[in-house]
């Protein structure tokens, strides 16, 4: 008989969502209503995203245990713990799903009116635009937060960055040089693009402002911010995600000092092993506490059983400024 695993002490802050859904969307255990098109392959399981019955009548649970369960405990930790308000930053936002979840667990936790502000940073033109409506179909007045559309990096000014594969949530930054640089990677790319063009996959808009069409993707000139702009005139962030494909390190080192002085909670999603350890490296010897460490493409046995982290997994806490 296989052992009952138990969530994690903090679930029993947030009772999951029961109640409606529309027939086009899907929604998590904190209420957070996600449109189907906004959602790749849509392969999430019925413990983490609520089904629908005939009457349209959604009874949900406590995400699964997976690399995703790790962050989705750490932002909760940084709401509960939360005094007069609520900052969160989300870096490579996507649709910015971990700010709008942060958003219900701040209104289930310390009610509707508890004070939040959220910047949220994305640089692929048809996601920052799903992030807009994600906002609005969850009552959350996008004019009250700072959505930013841009390519998070070391330095302000413009990148080339790839757009055109807005439900994968891949796009990077790249070198001018990158068929020299990593040739394999865009011959691969390539062929898979193909291949789903070949079996019928649908179309989806490479750029939301100019309408046009197609499976490939492509890089263009981006405008860029860097994290330091961004904190520049902050004085205090709860949590800080960050999602930015195989740029961590860059993005993080620059603004090391801010973030030691203002920052409480970082959850980073790492993507090589040079990155792992250069950003353990660089939080450990600013006295960051690191309550989480898994590193990308293995299978590692938690607490909460073993699975395979698809990126890497680390938590780190300004023991300075949380408290903990």
């Amino acid at each position: 008989m296989l052992e009952k695993i138990e969530h994690h002490p903090i679930m029993k802050n947030f009772k999951p969502y029961e109640g409606k859904c529309a027939s086009d969307s899907v929604v998590d255990f904190l209420g957070v209503f996600t449109r189907k098109d906004y959602i790749r392959g849509l392969n999430s399981s019925k413990h983490q995203l609520g089904l629908t019955d005939e009457e349209n009548f959604i009874s949900t649970q406590y995400p699964d245990f997976n690399h995703s369960y790790f962050e989705c405990v750490s932002m909760l930790e940084a709401v509960v713990k939360a005094k007069d308000k609520f900052m969160m930053i989300e870096l490579g936002a996507g649709i910015g799903f971990q700010v709008i979840q942060a958003v219900a667990a701040i209104r289930a936790y310390h009610g509707p009116e508890f004070p939040c502000k959220l910047i949220a940073v994305e640089g692929e033109p048809t996601a920052y635009k799903w992030m807009q409506n994600h906002f609005v179909d969850n009552n959350v007045d996008p004019a009250h937060h700072q959505l930013i559309e841009a390519v998070v990096s070391d330095k302000d000014g413009s990148v080339l960055f790839e757009v055109g594969f807005p439900d994968g949530y891949g796009s990077f930054v790249v070198s001018p040089f990158r068929f020299i640089t990593n040739p394999l990677r865009w011959v691969y790319r390539f062929i898979k693009r193909i291949y789903k063009k070949l079996k019928g996959h649908k179309l989806v808009k490479t750029d939301y402002w100019s309408g046009s069409k197609g499976l490939g993707i492509h890089t263009k000139k981006s405008k860029s911010i860097s994290l330091n702009f961004i904190l520049r005139d902050l004085e205090s962030v709860d949590f800080l995600h960050i999602d930015i494909f195989e740029q961590e390190v860059q993005v993080l080192k620059p603004a090391i000092e801010q973030l030691t002085n203002k920052v409480k909670r970082i959850q980073i999603e790492t993507h090589t092993a040079k990155a792992e350890k250069e950003l353990w490296e660089l939080f450990n010897s600013r006295g960051w506490k690191c309550v989480n460490n898994f590193p990308r493409g293995v299978i590692r046995k938690t607490e909460y059983g073993s699975f395979d982290f698809i990126d890497g997994v680390q938590t780190w806490i300004n023991s300075s400024l949380d408290g903990s």
